[in-house]
């Protein structure tokens, strides 16, 4: 709810830092990884667990393609947040300036 529609495709609009965004600069994927975890161990399945490690793989490689459409869009606003949220998950930092 935090990140709009037309901002999930990629469609330009506000920088949002704010939410699940002051923790993590990827939200989604932090999600995803624990919803393919919780299905693994509620279906016990091998099948899964090669599925959710190809899946880990594309969601840890995913924001290295999108951080620098996100630079170009955003600039020094992105620089600045990218400086103090981690990519995944963590502690925001505060900018020593």
């Amino acid at each position: 709810m935090t990140l709009s529609l037309s901002q999930s495709y990629g469609l330009k609009g506000e920088l949002v830092t704010n939410g699940p965004y002051s923790f993590s600069r990827n939200p989604q994927y932090v999600g995803f990884v624990i919803l393919y975890s919780d299905l693994i161990l509620v279906t016990d399945s091998y099948y899964a667990l090669v599925t959710w490690l190809a899946f880990i793989l594309l969601v840890l490689l995913t924001p290295f393609s999108e951080e620098p459409w996100l630079e170009e869009q955003y600039g020094e606003e992105y620089l600045a947040y990218r400086e103090s949220v981690p990519r995944f998950i963590g502690v925001p930092t505060v900018n020593q300036q």
